[in-house]
């Protein structure tokens, strides 16, 4: 039987060639479209690592800089020559930065900016049923992801949809489970994700009463203190 012919690659050469993907599970409503426009228009592209030259800081990719140094540590290279600045990585995966020369002010608003979630999509409804297939497809990068945490966001949003709160039930129809959140500074969120982290590297996460992995280990790390 004959091989199956490869499927033959794309090229780009005009505009038209941007296609969208039909499956995108995001989508924008007009006004946060017009604000993302804004902010295009007002400070470019603020999703990657952007530095300031005035002032010396970083204006966005705070979490991204961090995670590359935790990453690959004295093996991730800062390349000056033969183009714009880039982060290099084992593998020659590179990361560019973009450079801006930007007062305080301008760096601020920039900054705000690149975070507000007002400006940004949101999940379409085909979302949760992608998540799933990954999560059961590619369980160890999905878990490393942490997309069981955004499939549980998704399927609380159903709840939230249009202004409406989980349903109250009676004490007898209760589910034994429930979803708690925090509100935490950046500090505090990486050493709670280092803790949790941990706990799964040394398999204390399991447990019979519930198959959430980050739910046991922070029971686990609980418990661990209450015990002393």
């Amino acid at each position: 039987m004959a091989k199956a012919k490869a499927e033959a690659g794309h090229n780009l050469r005009t505009l038209d060639d941007f296609q969208a993907d039909p499956e995108n599970p995001r989508e924008i409503t007009p006004e946060a479209a017009a604000g993302l426009q804004e902010s295009l228009a007002s400070f470019g592209d603020l999703s990657g690592i952007t530095w300031n030259q005035k002032t010396g800081q970083l204006v966005a990719g705070h979490q991204r800089f961090d995670a590359l140094k935790k990453k690959y540590g004295d093996k991730l290279r800062l390349v000056l020559n033969g183009g714009p600045p880039r982060l290099v990585a084992p593998g020659d995966s590179a990361f560019p930065v973009r450079v801006v020369d930007w007062d305080k002010t301008r760096q601020r608003m920039a900054n705000l900016a690149a975070n507000n979630p007002h400006i940004a999509g949101e999940f379409t409804d085909a979302a949760q049923a992608q998540l799933q297939a990954l999560i059961e497809t590619e369980k160890e990068l999905a878990n490393s992801l942490r997309l069981e945490l955004l499939l549980e966001e998704e399927a609380m949003d159903k709840f939230h949809a249009d202004g409406i709160d989980l349903p109250s039930l009676p004490d007898g129809e209760k589910s034994d489970f429930q979803q708690i959140t925090f509100t935490l500074h950046n500090d505090q969120a990486e050493t709670i994700d280092a803790a949790i982290t941990q706990v799964k590297k040394e398999g204390l996460s399991e447990s019979d009463l519930n198959e959430n992995s980050n739910g046991n280990a922070l029971s686990y790390i609980c418990g661990v203190f209450l015990r002393k």
